[in-house]
């Protein structure tokens, strides 16, 4: 009789697993369709039901209760927070700069830190370089900063100036 499964299953153009399992599936089936004909009913399990209030009473014993809890977060301060297209962010904050307006030789931390994509590392770097050479002569030499790239410093050119 396994044979004739073998050939059956060829001439389907299942595999022999394949075959075994399509099988499987029907057997299953037709049991199924049986015992529920003949009206078979497995047996309720009982329902349980859980008491809470022990756990409970330990947080309420410890004042722990949501209406001692405040709310520490600003919800529409977070609505904002998403809304806000953070790419525009630098291009934001550059609005409040003027063509050479930052005199390199000069400027503090805080002011070179509103260059686009300067940070306190880099402005600290700007700051360090500039007291190394007692000052700037040309921009260009902001390329020498550590963290400046061609990329950086055509971003911020137009901001900056050279001054005594």
């Amino acid at each position: 009789m396994l044979i004739r499964f073998e050939e059956i299953s060829k001439i389907i153009g299942f595999t022999k697993t394949e075959f075994r399992v399509v099988v499987f599936l029907i057997a299953s089936l037709l049991l199924g369709v049986a015992l529920h004909y003949w009206g078979y009913e497995p047996a309720e399990s009982p329902l349980h039901t859980f008491d809470y209030s022990e756990s409970d009473s330990i947080y309420t014993s410890a004042d722990i209760s949501l209406k001692n809890v405040e709310k520490r977060v600003d919800s529409k301060q977070e609505l904002l927070d998403f809304s806000v297209d953070k790419s525009d962010e630098s291009k934001a904050g550059n609005k409040e700069l003027l063509e050479n307006s930052i005199n390199i030789n000069t400027a503090d931390i805080e002011l070179l830190m509103k260059l686009p994509g300067v940070g306190i590392k880099t402005a600290e770097r700007i700051v360090q370089l500039r007291n190394q050479r007692s000052g700037f002569t040309e921009i260009k030499e902001m390329l020498d900063v550590k963290g400046i790239g061609e990329i950086k410093f055509s971003r911020i050119k137009k901001y900056i100036f050279v001054g005594k």
